[in-house]
């Protein structure tokens, strides 16, 4: 299966926006810069791709959530120019909105998503892009263009949006006066930023008494070896706690006793239709307003599991930018996962304030339970076709 990655670049910005026409330009993609990947994208990588199709244009990379398309683009020596035609207002509110937050610059970056089709990892294609660049991308088709809040920059982090500035106006100044003075790199003072605010935030409660859990959700959970990897990445959540929320139901005291029952019940005959899924690892970030280390994760089973458990077990709410992942610490280094990687999830795990039920995902994979019903022979001669 083709692996479909995301990209946020450092130079990628609006523009141009036509009001009349619900249109806007951006820079997508910026050449010859290695990302926090350490991918390097090469002039014209994306031109075949581009001619044979144009990419959609979604909210926060949420496919269920597509608010345009891309209608025209421009090869320039240092990117990508992508002009893109917002769906109608009225029938797609979720583009309204994102007009209305590029015209008032609090939504303003942009990123890509795509499937690589050729690249180099040789160190002599990689001298001229600094010791970061990890891979040369020299064809890859673009799928889809997102709005973002913020696009991970080199040796910088994905920022979430604070509930309140608890930085001094006097030291946020200083920051910005020594990183323009080149007298602090930019993720020294980013850095010293997220120091600050976690310093200063308020205590949620006595030091070492742990709050009871209160929370209701349903989530996915790593089998062992899983858990093993994730371990080694050195975070601070204990590993048996480690899971992938896809529905957050909101406080369990507010759900009554016969929704949870019902709610149980539809997970666990869920569950044994469904095969242990296979994830790839995306990447790591910060997530969320304590700056969370998190793993990503992604592939279609996810997309679809995250779909039935919703009709299932309805969330409190919609988050709309979404993005599947593993929580592992909250305080530490931001861990580097190697291209590659994938996890696995055996459980479904369904939350009930203190109460917890881990039920084993028990179904056939389509594949596997077709590849039982053939014919010894005709078995045998596919094995002999997948070897040619």
């Amino acid at each position: 299966m083709t692996k479909h990655e995301q990209r946020s670049l450092p130079g990628v910005e609006l523009r141009a926006l036509d009001e009349e026409k619900r249109q806007f330009t951006a820079r997508v993609c910026s050449y010859g810069v290695a990302d926090s990947y350490g991918s390097v994208w090469a002039p014209g990588v994306f031109t075949r791709g581009l001619q044979q199709k144009l990419p959609k244009c979604a909210w926060g990379h949420d496919w269920t959530e597509v608010i345009g398309r891309g209608i025209s683009y421009e090869e320039h020596p240092d990117g990508l120019d992508m002009t893109v035609q917002l769906d109608d207002f009225d029938a797609v509110p979720k583009a309204r909105q994102a007009w209305a937050q590029l015209k008032s610059g609090s939504m303003d970056e942009f990123s890509f998503g795509f499937a690589r089709q050729q690249w180099s990892e040789k160190r002599d294609d990689l001298e001229l892009y600094g010791p970061d660049a990890r891979e040369l991308m020299t064809e890859a088709r673009m799928d889809e263009i997102s709005l973002v809040l913020k696009g991970a920059v080199p040796g910088t982090r994905l920022l979430s949006t604070r509930s309140e500035a608890r930085m001094s106006r006097e030291s946020a100044a200083d920051l910005l006066t020594r990183v323009a003075a080149g007298a602090m790199p930019l993720v020294e003072a980013l850095r010293a930023l997220d120091a600050e605010d976690r310093a200063e935030a308020p205590s949620d409660g006595p030091a070492g008494a742990p709050d009871e859990p209160s929370g209701a959700m349903v989530a996915l959970v790593p089998d062992q070896a899983s858990l093993d990897w994730l371990a080694r990445l050195g975070g601070d959540h204990p590993a048996d706690g480690l899971h992938l929320t896809i529905s957050y139901l909101g406080e369990d005291a507010s759900i009554d006793e016969q929704t949870k029952a019902a709610i149980l019940a539809a997970i666990t005959d869920w569950a044994s239709t469904e095969a242990p899924m296979v994830t790839d690892v995306a990447g790591s970030a910060y997530l969320g307003p304590q700056s969370s280390r998190v793993v990503l994760v992604e592939s279609d089973d996810l997309v679809s599991a995250c779909l039935d458990v919703g009709d299932m077990a309805p969330p409190a709410s919609h988050h709309p930018n979404f993005v599947p992942h593993v929580t592992i610490s909250d305080a530490g280094d931001l861990p580097q996962v190697p291209y590659g990687q994938q996890l696995t999830f055996d459980k479904v795990r369904v939350v009930y304030g203190p109460d917890v039920h881990d039920i084993p995902l028990t179904g056939t994979d389509a594949l596997d339970a077709l590849e039982d019903q053939l014919d010894p022979d005709l078995e045998d001669a596919l094995d002999i076709l997948d070897r040619i």
